[in-house]
């Protein structure tokens, strides 16, 4: 009984915390030659230009949506590009305290230079 109890609570737990790790869905990448996509308060940053889709799916897959959304307390990123460039905001990615930034820093361990450019490149085009 009390193993079948433990066993139980075990099971619970797990299922719960399961769900703290797993990242939300984000907005589907549009079309190739489709409309831009125009971000809801709940969506990510939309796709602004044709080179946006890789920076799009660099953004996705590392959750940035999760954070990032219009209405959240981290900035909002849909217009992120009318205020810094590429480079700034690679380098904010890379060490945020730089600029005063309290997100963590993404060493490349964790988002390799490619991808880095790639995502900074997309964000830059967002004005």
């Amino acid at each position: 009984m009390r193993l079948t109890a433990t066993l139980l609570t075990f099971t619970a737990l797990s299922v719960l915390m399961a769900g703290c790790t797993q990242r939300p869905t984000a907005a589907p990448l549009p079309p190739k030659g489709g409309p831009m996509v125009v971000a809801k308060s709940n969506e990510s940053a939309p796709v602004e230009d044709a080179d946006a889709p890789a920076g799009r799916k660099v953004y996705d897959a590392h959750g940035c949506g999760k954070c990032h959304r219009p209405g959240s307390k981290a900035p909002d990123l849909t217009k992120v590009g009318a205020k810094r460039s590429a480079e700034w905001i690679a380098e904010h990615v890379r060490n945020p305290r730089a600029h005063g930034g309290k997100m963590k820093a993404y060493p490349e361990s964790q988002l390799n230079n490619d991808d880095l450019k790639t995502l900074s490149e997309y964000l830059a085009s967002l004005k």
